[in-house]
């Protein structure tokens, strides 16, 4: 087993990259829709990338990542960027790089911190433990794509009226060559769905979600064991992830081994 490296700024770094970059594509994909729909931007001045996507009013989707002091002369463009299209400002700031000029920076445009967010780090594993009974995790093929789309958006609570959009927007996912998605079944119904990407010899925990009968009964824990057993095999050593500190996903990576890299600060505008 990989030994897991004593995490540094420039560690920490990378693993928000990691995290970015799993947007990056995600969010650009639905920018390649034709006449790009909902407005989809990715900004990137100096360090920082901003995503926007205008005509969809999801947090995630509308955020700065990877700010710092050194690029304060970039924020009077950026934010330019969000007053154009109408869109409230939010950052998510990782520790170190917030400074006093920065935090300065962010409260003359409006923005306060309220929340926190978490990431996690640990090494891949050369074998998970045994599944429990009834339980199978395949990676999906182009046959299982939908079933994988149904599953997931399920997992998340998505309503039934937007399905048809959200599985349009999501379409892509399948063509991503550095992604794996994986579905897991119990006796032969699907109960949860994840994906793993892989970048700059990361192996990113990138999304997961269980239907919410199956939950509490071990398919998140499985799928993550499973995706750090194919970090391994595709020679990814280090594995990231990220979720709300302290909650079901964030205990279910400690289970996994994993441990806590970072809070990061979100700030949004009032």
């Amino acid at each position: 087993m990989p030994e897991l490296p004593i995490l540094t700024h420039e560690i920490a770094r990378r693993i928000e990259k990691a995290h970015v970059e799993f947007i990056a594509q995600r969010i650009g994909g639905i920018a390649l829709q034709h006449g790009n729909p909902f407005a989809v931007q990715v900004v990137r001045l100096g360090q920082a990338v901003a995503f926007l996507a205008e005509k969809l009013q999801v947090e995630w989707m509308n955020t700065i990542h990877l700010l710092s002091e050194t690029d304060l002369n970039k924020i009077p463009e950026l934010a330019g960027v969000y007053r154009k299209a109408g869109v409230k400002l939010r950052a998510e700031i990782l520790p170190g790089d917030l400074t006093p000029r920065l935090a300065e920076a962010l409260s003359d445009l409006g923005m306060r911190q309220n929340d926190f967010h978490a990431a996690v780090y640990g090494v891949s594993i050369e074998s998970s433990a045994d599944l429990k009974d009834g339980l199978e995790i395949d990676e999906v093929r182009g046959e299982d794509f939908s079933l994988f789309l149904d599953t997931f958006l399920s997992g998340v609570n998505f309503p039934n009226v937007m399905r048809a959009a959200a599985k349009q927007n999501m379409r892509h996912w399948i063509e991503q060559t550095n992604w794996r998605l994986y579905l897991a079944r119990v006796g032969g119904s699907p109960v949860a769905a994840a994906v793993l990407s892989m970048t700059d010899g990361i192996g990113y925990l990138a999304a997961a979600a269980t239907v919410p009968a199956h939950r509490n009964r071990g398919c998140h824990e499985a799928l993550i064991r499973r995706r750090l057993t194919d970090a391994n095999l595709f020679g990814r050593p280090l594995v990231v992830g990220q979720c709300a500190y302290g909650l079901t996903s964030h205990r279910n990576m400690q289970r996994c081994g994993l441990r806590l890299a970072y809070t990061k600060a979100i700030w949004t505008e009032r």
